[in-house]
């Protein structure tokens, strides 16, 4: 999808939800922002700067491809993620971590084993692990069911509430009624920015 005149900022704190059909551009928006994609034209800047790998350390994500290491455990993914984000205390907070998702018991269990939901609650743990200043999460409810799908919430709210900035696409409207804090459409490729919620 190509995106067209889009000019995009996400505040501090802010938690802004992402609508549009399938097809519109959410997704490459959002691979743009996290410098997974390249725009062909215009800028991209987080917290200032020109999308780098350093500035990427900032941004964390949950995309609905998972984007974890199949053939590693829950537990190297989550390592390897640590250390290459410069986690201190990687050990602890990989354990930390695996206890909030209710993963402690299948740590050491290969990645492409597991339940969508589970892999899902990998994905989140891995995105919240560096404590990012940014949150980039396209369907991060996909598959969770409900106890944990109240767990996520809270956690995006929390690193919101600390000064995070959070975009999220959800395909549920009252969810988005609920934790957004302002909504933005985006048809064809357009972005049309929406008020507060």
């Amino acid at each position: 999808m190509l995106l067209s005149e889009v000019n995009f900022a996400l505040e501090k704190g802010e938690m802004v939800g992402l609508q549009g059909l399938n097809g519109s551009g959410k997704t490459t928006l959002l691979r743009v922002m996290a410098g997974l994609s390249r725009p062909t034209k215009g800028t991209i800047e987080v917290l200032g700067q020109p999308v780098t790998a350093s500035v990427r350390k900032a941004i964390g994500v949950v995309f609905q491809e998972s984007m974890l290491y199949g053939d590693l455990t829950v537990r190297e993914n989550l390592l390897y993620y640590a250390k290459l984000y410069r986690v201190v205390d990687p050990k602890d907070q990989v354990a930390l971590w695996l206890e909030k998702v209710h993963l402690s018991l299948d740590a050491d269990e290969m990645t492409k084993t597991l339940s969508k939901g589970m892999r899902q609650r990998v994905s989140i743990a891995r995105a919240l692990l560096p404590k990012p200043q940014i949150l980039l999460l396209d369907e991060p409810f996909d598959g969770l069911d409900a106890r944990h799908t109240l767990l996520a919430e809270s956690w995006f709210e929390s690193f919101a509430k600390e000064g995070s900035g959070v975009i999220f696409v959800s395909h549920d409207e009252k969810q988005v009624m609920k934790l957004a804090t302002r909504r933005v459409t985006i048809d064809g490729g357009y972005l049309l920015q929406g008020g507060l919620t």
